[in-house]
């Protein structure tokens, strides 16, 4: 029968508790697997940059009226007075519409796609409300703003900003509800051109610095 020393004993006493140190009881392993996965799902809290407010500002503003799906601006520096085309075109269920405004612009009596000036779509009507859209008559107003911010290119001459542009269109029915367009397709990121500072060699004439003279160091 194999002996055993009370130090070899002892000795094997500390290395099993050791072991039993590094290792992990089940339960302790579910907490720690639980805890890692929480933090793995936990989202990370970023700062986010303030949104700097756009302001707008009116370019044009239009008013009509329409009637069984024609219309004509009586307010408004452009298309004032030109006999305009109002399509509705409503989804199956009759509640909601896409709408394209055209104007005649060339006054041949047609309406080409290239005289196509706006288009939207409602939101949830009534049927009756869709109903007098298309057979109906009422009014039109139409308020076209230009954003306050734009991104540019600022070369030393024929320096541009690009601006955006949104149109807030409301059609009001003979029976007094109103309805408010949303823009479609393009009509969605319209926007608009315009130069900022010089933008001929001729104009930059005298306003081009000229060296700065250094002091003679010899």
């Amino acid at each position: 029968m194999q002996k055993h020393s009370p130090q070899a004993a002892e000795q094997g006493i500390n290395l099993q508790q050791r072991e039993h140190d590094h290792s992990c009881s089940p339960h302790q392993s579910l907490q720690n697997e639980a805890r890692t996965t929480k933090l793995l799902r936990t989202p990370f809290t970023s700062q986010m940059m303030s949104a700097t407010d756009q302001k707008w500002s009116k370019l044009s503003r239009h008013q009509g009226d329409y009637d069984a799906g024609l219309f004509q601006f009586k307010r408004g520096k452009d298309w004032k007075g030109m006999d305009g085309l109002m399509e509705v075109f409503p989804n199956q269920r009759g509640r909601k519409a896409t709408i394209k405004l055209s104007i005649d612009q060339n006054g041949d009596g047609e309406f080409a796609a290239d005289e196509l000036i706006f288009k939207g779509g409602t939101g949830r009507q009534r049927s009756a409300v869709i109903d007098d859209l298309i057979n109906g008559s009422g009014s039109l107003q139409w308020v076209r703003e230009k954003g306050s911010m734009g991104m540019c290119t600022l070369p030393a001459i024929g320096a541009v900003c690009n601006f955006s542009v949104r149109s807030l269109i409301n059609i009001t029915t003979n029976d007094d509800a109103t309805i408010q367009l949303r823009p479609k397709g393009r009509f969605r990121f319209e926007s608009m051109q315009e130069p900022v500072g010089p933008q001929w060699d001729d104009v930059m004439d005298g306003l081009v610095p000229l060296p700065v003279p250094t002091s003679d160091l010899a």
